[in-house]
């Protein structure tokens, strides 16, 4: 990749920024991460241009993750794979495969896996822009990976307190990084409980530049999850935007052909598998590691981190950001558990952990009745997955 050539060419801050995204090469290429690495080590490049380019590409994935992949070395388990026979399940072998990141949602990792999954076919990362803001085709399978709507709010602050693009993009701003491990949360949930619909520095709520004062220039918490699939906006958004609207955003929900929850992630990658090859590993089991010999996992330099950690009255701030999210979040773990339940029974593969979902939806309901939703039914279990 052009991109990653560059990167190595600025030296080593520039590598201390994709070590993540090399690390992640590593896993799938072996020896040619080691060629960036070697690269990077023998150059003292740190110029302008070089800082230019980390801001703007910082965040930016491989637009294919299937490009740079051996597809004959995939760690998959096809010989141990179940067909489904004349059991009929939507097969997405023709087709080519988009994935719209939302930001701290296990994307960079599921971008890496789900590559793998889904090969040979094409398979393209959005460079986490907004659903609305992604080109759509009739060949294309959109695919998106949501959260735990409190544990993704708390791991955009740490994100930006403590992985070195987030410092890089806070600098100069006022993001309270303050000492201890969540030093500075409150005072950051605290700002966006209270920004209001006036003007920031000059700049008026309506505009870019507003949305980027807003959130430190990193992450604006305000039901992103929602935002992503309502507005064009991604990182940031202006007030307007806080809180879209929610039939456009279930309208785009229903849209998505896949969708995946990072607290099934293994789940997620088989369900996957399932609709590429029409076969399903038995390592897919219930416990079992999915289709792959190994999973991703990139924790940004971030810290262990829980919403457990927290004190209630900071938890029942945070849930004023999420009124939204904490609905599409509830849609989606119904579908989702609908459809594995489905690809569970007719691929003979017990993919589908009862004990894991009751756990989910008991934190599901607690959320939703803390924010007046509790007799929504559309919001609750299926009777028949309960």
């Amino acid at each position: 990749s052009t991109s990653l050539v560059e990167v190595a060419s600025c030296g080593p801050r520039a590598m201390f920024v994709w070590r993540a995204l090399i690390l992640q090469l590593h896993l799938l290429q072996g020896d040619a991460s080691n060629v960036l690495l070697g690269s990077a080590a023998r150059s003292d490049a740190s110029t302008d241009e070089c800082s230019s380019f980390l801001q703007a590409n910082s965040k930016r994935s491989i637009t294919s993750m299937s490009k740079v992949t051996n597809v004959s070395e995939t760690p998959r388990d096809a010989n141990q794979s179940k067909p489904l026979g004349n059991v009929t399940f939507t097969n997405w072998s023709a087709k080519n495969y988009m994935f719209i990141h939302i930001p701290k949602c296990a994307g960079t990792s599921f971008r890496a896996d789900a590559s793998l999954v889904v090969a040979p076919s094409y398979f393209q990362e959005n460079r986490e822009e907004s659903f609305q803001s992604t080109p759509h085709e009739d060949n294309q399978i959109d695919m998106i990976i949501f959260r735990s709507p409190l544990v993704h709010i708390l791991s955009q602050f740490m994100e930006c307190k403590y992985d070195f693009w987030g410092n890089m993009v806070v600098a100069g701003t006022d993001f309270p990084a303050l000492p201890g491990l969540y030093g500075g949360l409150a005072e950051w949930i605290h700002h966006f409980v209270e920004l209001k619909d006036a003007p920031l520095d000059g700049a008026l709520p309506d505009t870019e530049e507003w949305a980027q004062i807003a959130n430190y220039r990193c992450y604006n918490p305000w039901n992103m999850q929602t935002r992503y699939l309502a507005t064009e906006w991604s990182h940031s958004a202006p007030f307007h935007s806080f809180e879209p609207n929610l039939q456009t955003a279930v309208d785009a929900l229903n849209r998505v052909q896949f969708v995946g929850l990072s607290e099934f992630y293994v789940e997620s990658l088989c369900l996957l598998n399932l609709h590429r090859h029409g076969t399903v590993p038995e390592t897919c089991a219930c416990g079992g590691r999915g289709p792959l010999a190994g999973t991703s996992h990139l924790e940004h330099f971030v810290p262990d981190h829980a919403i457990s950690d927290l004190p209630a009255a900071l938890v029942k701030q945070m849930r004023k950001l999420v009124r939204l999210d904490a609905q599409i979040y509830a849609m989606v773990l119904k579908r989702f558990e609908s459809e594995l339940r489905h690809a569970s029974e007719i691929s003979g593969v017990q993919m589908f952990c009862p004990e894991k979902f009751d756990t989910a939806w008991v934190q599901v309901d607690h959320l939703l009745g803390e924010l007046g939703f509790a007799n929504v039914t559309s919001l609750k279990r299926s009777a028949k997955d309960s």
